[in-house]
C-alpha cells in the first residue's frame, strides 16, 4: 500500500542519517541540537521554504557543533529561538514545554503552507492538572495536545518541566509528519 511505502522510504531514510542522529531514540534526555536535527532533516522542504522570507539569525554558540547546519534551518524558519545573547546553547535538556513551543511553531508553519489546514487540527483548552490556563506555557501546552502531537500524562498532567527523552522527541516528530502528510 502507499503508507507502507511511505514507511519504506522512512525507513531508507533514516539509515542514511549521521550516527548522532539515529542514536536519538535512545537517549535518556534529548538536547536542543538533537532536536534540531531531528526537525532539520524530518522537514527540510518546509524549513527552507520558510528561511528563504529572508529572516537573518546570528547564532554564536553552535560552530562546530555535529548539528549546526539545522540549528542554522530552524532558526531561520522561526521553529526555535536563541536567546537574546544569539546563544542557541544546542546542549541544554529540552523539557516538555519546550517542545511544546517547538510543535506550535511547526504547526504555525504547515498552515501557512496551506491555509485551507489551518481549522483541521483542534485548538481545543484542555485542562491539565498541574497547569493553569494562565501558565506562560498552556497556549503551547494545549496546542500540541489538542493536535494529537504530546499525550496527556498520568493523573491529567502537563508536566511542563519533565524531560523529554530521545523516543519521545522521535514519537512528536512522526506525529508531527502524519499531521503533514493529511495537510496535502
Amino acid at each position: 500500500t502507499a503508507r507502507q511505502l511511505e514507511r519504506l522510504r522512512e525507513q531508507l531514510r533514516l539509515a542514511a542519517l549521521p550516527p548522532e542522529i539515529q542514536a536519538i531514540p535512545t537517549r535518556p534526555a534529548v538536547t536542543r541540537g538533537e532536536l534540531a536535527a531531528l526537525i532539520g532533516t524530518r522537514f527540510p522542504n518546509l524549513l527552507s521554504a520558510s528561511a528563504s522570507e529572508g529572516r537573518t539569525v546570528i547564532v554564536t554558540d553552535t560552530r562546530g557543533h555535529w548539528a549546526q547546519r539545522w540549528i542554522l534551518d530552524v532558526t531561520r524558519a522561526g521553529v526555535m529561538e536563541v536567546d537574546a545573547a544569539y546563544r542557541f546553547d544546542p546542549a541544554r535538556t529540552v523539557r516538555r514545554a519546550d517542545l511544546a513551543e517547538t510543535v506550535g511553531a511547526l504547526l504555525d508553519l504547515f498552515e501557512a503552507g496551506n491555509p485551507e489546514a489551518a481549522g483541521r487540527w483542534s485548538r481545543d483548552r484542555p485542562a491539565f492538572s498541574d497547569m493553569s490556563s494562565s501558565h506562560l506555557s498552556y497556549p503551547f501546552a494545549a496546542r500540541a495536545v489538542s493536535a494529537g502531537v504530546l499525550p496527556v500524562l498520568d493523573g491529567q498532567a502537563f508536566r511542563p518541566t519533565e524531560v523529554v527523552d530521545g523516543a519521545g522527541a522521535v514519537r512528536a516528530m512522526n506525529h508531527l509528519a502524519d499531521l503533514a502528510r493529511e495537510d496535502r
